[in-house]
């Protein structure tokens, strides 16, 4: 049994409530994430990339695409083209976050232990109060989001140490630009 297929598991147990009962997305920011979905899907599908203005904001529109969260956007607009559905596409989003900070996360871990330890580590991360109250109470989509770069930096900074300087370098600009893409203040707190 693979690690890979261990962390699917934890992320589909973690995503599984999401998916039984969909209107539990409708959380505290989940349905302006939502809605910036929407808006982001509508821009693009007139042909507007990158999408620079939200026509159905405040009756005149806005220029939301410039300073949102545009990692989680983009990729919820992509996943609302697949599957017609706004709730569904905020949800996938959660589950792939979910499934790539655990991902990250693993391979962090196992720099400094062996893989039970790593797999014990990741479990414990998966299940954070933090992280369940962001996705179940919050619905803090890009905040959640952004664990995912956080974890790839820490990564970086451990690949840095082994001294493969061209590796390092490409993963900490990759995961420093989506970081700012995806929540710009975790820059502040998380970078």
């Amino acid at each position: 049994f693979s690690v890979v297929m261990l962390l699917v598991i934890l992320t589909l147990i973690f995503c599984f409530d999401l998916f039984i009962h969909p209107g539990k997305s409708i959380t505290f920011d989940g349905f302006v994430h939502m809605s910036t979905i929407a808006q982001f899907f509508a821009a693009i599908r007139d042909g507007e990339f990158p999408a620079r203005w939200a026509n159905n904001f405040a009756t005149y529109g806005f220029p939301l695409p410039l300073i949102a969260q545009q990692t989680t956007s983009y990729v919820g607009a992509f996943f609302l083209w697949v599957t017609g559905s706004v709730v569904t596409s905020y949800n996938l989003v959660v589950t792939v976050g979910m499934f790539l900070s655990l991902l990250f996360m693993y391979r962090w871990l196992r720099f400094h232990v062996n893989s039970l330890p790593a797999l014990v580590g990741t479990l414990f991360f998966a299940f954070a109060p933090y992280r369940i109250m962001n996705v179940y109470m919050r619905g803090a989509l890009p905040e959640f989001f952004s664990t995912v770069w956080i974890v790839l930096l820490l990564c970086a900074v451990e690949v840095m140490a082994q001294k493969r300087v061209v590796l390092a370098s490409l993963l900490t600009g990759v995961s420093v630009c989506l970081l700012a893409l995806t929540h710009p203040m975790m820059l502040l707190t998380g970078g």
